[in-house]
């Protein structure tokens, strides 16, 4: 918690607490916390469970419970939820598979709002989007070389990264990072199956 205020200025004076709700396609009858409640998604035909996200003012995600269904006081966050996040709809049906959904979720949203309020450090803006965009241009590659070693032929694989356009690399350096020029020697992976 330290880092964060060090880092981005997040203050933890007081917490925004909100609860949402997020449907189920399908009966969801594994799941003990599904249940029709008030749908803020128009959707009283689908059962649904409750999230109940603690954040910053900043917006930092720092934790969250997941409730029933039929929690009567929801209210929304549901920008957050659907756009960032495209949390719905859930399409696991077990108790356990649905909270590691949300788990993964709430990782990613905790993720998105660093990576924003980072940007937001380096003045350049909050769209992590559009960030995320720019970096999708630099392109890499695995280039595989033949190794015969007596009798033995193996493959040396290389990633190699390109050198990103001028606005990208700008965009790099004013961040801090700083792309490989040489090749990496990359080990264990895990062979591609054709279709």
């Amino acid at each position: 918690m330290e880092r964060y205020c060090d880092w981005f200025g997040v203050r933890f004076e007081f917490l925004l607490y909100d609860v949402t709700g997020t449907f189920f396609e399908g009966q969801a009858t594994a799941n003990e916390k599904a249940a029709r409640g008030y749908s803020r998604d128009s959707r009283p035909d689908c059962k649904q469970v409750c999230i109940g996200p603690v954040c910053t003012p900043e917006g930092l995600p720092l934790s969250f419970e997941v409730f029933a269904g039929n929690r009567a006081d929801v209210t929304t966050v549901e920008e957050i939820v659907e756009s960032d996040l495209g949390l719905r709809p859930i399409y696991h049906q077990k108790t356990q598979r649905v909270e590691a959904h949300i788990l993964v979720c709430f990782l990613a949203l905790a993720l998105w709002h660093t990576l924003e309020m980072w940007m937001s450090a380096k003045h350049l803006g909050t769209s992590a989007r559009k960030l995320l965009a720019e970096m999708a241009t630099i392109k890499s590659m695995d280039v595989l070389l033949p190794i015969q070693r007596a009798e033995t032929r193996t493959e040396l694989r290389l990633r190699v990264v390109a050198k990103p356009e001028p606005h990208v690399a700008q965009l790099l350096a004013h961040l801090g990072l700083h792309l490989h020029t040489r090749g990496k020697i990359v080990e264990n992976v895990v062979e591609k199956i054709a279709p």
